[in-house]
C-alpha cells in the first residue's frame, strides 16, 4: 500500500497508533526521508503482571480466593504469577473475561507444568490442583489475538485425617488402659475441638462405676 509519487501516507494498525511513511520514486524501494520518520506510539494497556518467572507479579501466601485483571496478546506474550502456600491445599484457578482465545498454565519452583487448560476460542479456562507446600507460578499467555483477561486464585488448606473425635460424644475410644499407650495426633485451624478436649477414655475402677475422665490441652 504505498504511491509513487513520493506523498506520505498515514496508516493506523492496532496497537500501534498512527506513522507516515515516505517513499523513494521507485515503487518497490520504500524508505523513509531522514528528518520526517515518526515513531510509532505504542497503545497497549499497561501489564501490572511480569513476563518472566524472576518478574512475576508476587501474590504472596495464598490462603483464600484473590482476583486479578490484566492482558495477553501480541505485544505481551506472558503474564506470570507467583504464590505460596504454606500447607498441603487443594488449588483452583479460572480465567474469565477472554475476547480472543488464551491459555494457562500451573508450574512448580523451576517452571515445570503441573497442569495447563487449553481450550480453544475464546472459552473460559480453569485447573484444580492439591499442591504441597510451597512456591508455584501461573502463567497466563495468548494462543490467538489480544484479550483482556480475569484471573481467580484459591487455596484452601487440606487437613490431615483426624484420629480424635471433636466432641465427648466422638471421643476416640482408648477403652480400658491398664498400661501406657501412645497416640499421636494433630491440631490446628481446621481442627479447633482437639483442642480443648484431645483424648476421652473409660477408667474401670473397682466397686465403683465407671468414671470418664478428660485430658485437656
Amino acid at each position: 500500500m504505498f504511491d509513487n509519487s513520493e506523498k506520505s501516507f498515514d496508516s493506523s494498525l492496532p496497537g500501534l497508533g498512527n506513522f507516515s511513511t515516505y517513499l523513494d520514486k521507485d515503487p518497490l524501494n520504500p524508505k523513509t526521508e531522514p528528518g520526517l520518520q515518526q515513531l510509532p506510539s505504542l497503545n497497549a494497556p499497561v501489564d501490572n503482571a511480569g513476563n518472566t518467572r524472576a518478574t512475576a507479579r508476587a501474590v504472596g501466601t495464598l490462603t483464600g480466593a484473590q482476583s486479578f485483571s490484566d492482558w495477553v496478546g501480541r505485544a505481551d506474550t506472558n503474564d506470570y504469577y507467583s504464590f505460596n502456600v504454606g500447607t498441603q491445599s487443594n488449588f483452583g484457578l479460572s480465567l474469565t473475561g477472554l475476547s480472543a482465545d488464551a491459555d494457562v498454565q500451573l508450574l512448580n519452583s523451576s517452571g515445570g507444568v503441573i497442569s495447563g487448560s487449553y481450550n480453544g476460542n475464546n472459552s473460559s479456562e480453569s485447573i484444580t490442583s492439591q499442591l504441597s507446600a510451597g512456591t508455584y507460578y501461573v502463567r497466563v499467555y495468548p494462543y490467538k489475538g489480544n484479550t483482556n483477561y480475569s484471573l481467580s486464585l484459591n487455596a484452601t488448606a487440606v487437613a490431615p485425617v483426624d484420629n480424635a473425635g471433636n466432641t465427648t460424644a466422638t471421643a476416640r475410644a482408648v477403652g480400658t488402659l491398664t498400661g501406657a499407650q501412645s497416640f499421636s495426633d494433630w491440631v490446628g485451624s481446621v481442627d479447633i475441638c482437639d483442642l480443648k478436649h484431645k483424648i476421652s477414655f473409660w477408667l474401670t475402677l473397682c466397686f465403683t462405676k465407671p468414671m470418664s475422665i478428660l485430658c485437656f490441652k
